[in-house]
């Protein structure tokens, strides 16, 4: 009866209907009106046994770091490694690690621009850091100013952003402000120089700022790598170290050399150096005192690999040719076949491995290292077989 009244009554039916729609509508706004936004991006990964959070820094500060070629040849091309690349496009990025319960650590890589050891070192570390679950709170800056290592430059607008740290708006300033906004209490400050000794330098605060928790910090990281402490002398307010510490954070340096060793082995030797630093606070961290795989170049996957570029292969302790040395070879992944070698040779901890021939355009290669090709002076040898893929131009 109903229904037939409002078939013979279509104006009846459409206005008591269109009411209905009218407060539906009015509910959804209403809901989007009070549903929390943020300019923030945010991107959550949970894979095997621990969870990261990727979000924006500084917006103001982004550039292609892949078009610095040390960060390009040296830094392999992972889902997290290139989800970073293409965030810090945008503007520098940080990552959140850990459950809380515990030490708050911030690790600070690339104030300077032309100092690319920092960032393979850390990167490195985000992929054995990335699947684990730990107590307290780590945070890492890969890239701090995306734009200068994009250009190779020491300088952010013409000044040495780790002098001007102190200055509102200025990279190093944001820093010390998220350190202090989220509890920071240990910034680890990550850099590469000049007429640095092999083992590398920790430098702390002067005499009259240093803590006793900096002066622990850098003695214990000396004990484990036989690097250097360097006593910085005066206060430098504009020092990322000095301005951390006028903050009411624990703050020391790491530097290797940048000039006078090929970058992968002073990317190693910082890595070594960092991994003391982390787990002097409590942060998961180990080397094998086995030689083990550091880097490689070409990277791990990459592509538009050039057809005469030598395959070089960074371990983390300089190595000798062990039993299964003539075991090494290179296999063309399209054809089936292994490719003709005119040399494997070594140079400290860098193997180098060259082709009789160009390689082929538009293919897949794969470099195999067998166990025990590779071993230390002590005789500690390669326990794991090593094998990954690149594809040319």
């Amino acid at each position: 009866m109903n229904s037939d009244t409002e078939l013979n009554n279509p104006s009846k039916y459409f206005n008591k209907y269109f009411r209905v729609y009218l407060i539906i509508l009015s509910f959804m706004i209403l809901i989007l009106a009070f549903t929390p936004s943020s300019s923030a991006v945010v991107t959550n990964n949970s894979s095997n046994s621990g969870n990261y959070k990727i979000t924006y820094l500084d917006k103001a500060l982004g550039g292609n770091v892949q078009a610095n070629p040390e960060i390009s040849q040296n830094i392999p091309r992972t889902y997290l490694n290139n989800k970073i690349f293409s965030m810090t496009k945008n503007g520098s990025v940080v990552l959140k690690f850990g459950n809380g319960n515990g030490p708050k650590l911030l690790i600070s890589a690339g104030i300077h621009g032309n100092e690319e050891e920092p960032n393979i070192a850390v990167m490195k570390y985000l992929e054995y850091i990335k699947d684990r679950s730990f107590n307290g709170t780590l945070y890492i800056i890969p890239f701090d100013i995306p734009r200068d290592t994009a250009l190779n430059s020491r300088y952010y607008l013409g000044k040495d952003p780790n002098r001007i740290a102190n200055v509102k708006g200025t990279p190093g300033y944001n820093i010390i402000q998220f350190a202090k906004n989220n509890g920071i209490n240990y910034l680890l400050d990550v850099h590469s120089g000049g007429g640095v000794t092999p083992a590398g330098w920790v430098y702390v605060n002067s005499p009259t700022t240093i803590t006793s928790a900096e002066k622990n910090w850098s003695s214990y990281i000396k004990t484990k790598t036989n690097c250097d402490i360097i006593l910085n002398p005066d206060n430098s307010p504009g020092m990322l170290r000095d301005f951390a510490n006028s903050a009411g954070i624990n703050c020391i340096t790491l530097e290797v050399e940048r000039d006078n060793m090929p970058t992968t082995t002073a990317a190693c030797t910082e890595y070594k150096m960092f991994i003391s630093a982390v787990k002097y606070l409590g942060f998961p961290g180990y080397i094998s005192t086995n030689p083990e795989v550091f880097s490689t170049n070409p990277p791990k996957n990459a592509s538009g690999v050039g057809l005469t570029t030598p395959v070089s292969i960074t371990f983390t302790r300089n190595i000798l040719a062990g039993s299964n040395f003539n075991g090494i070879y290179i296999e063309n992944l399209i054809t089936h076949k292994k490719v003709p070698l005119t040399s494997k040779t070594i140079k400290g901890n860098i193997l180098t491995i060259k082709q009789a021939n160009n390689r082929l355009s538009k293919n897949v290669y794969m470099i195999y290292i067998p166990i025990g090709a590779v071993r230390d002076r002590y005789g500690n040898r390669l326990t794991n077989a090593y094998s990954y893929q690149f594809k040319t131009i």
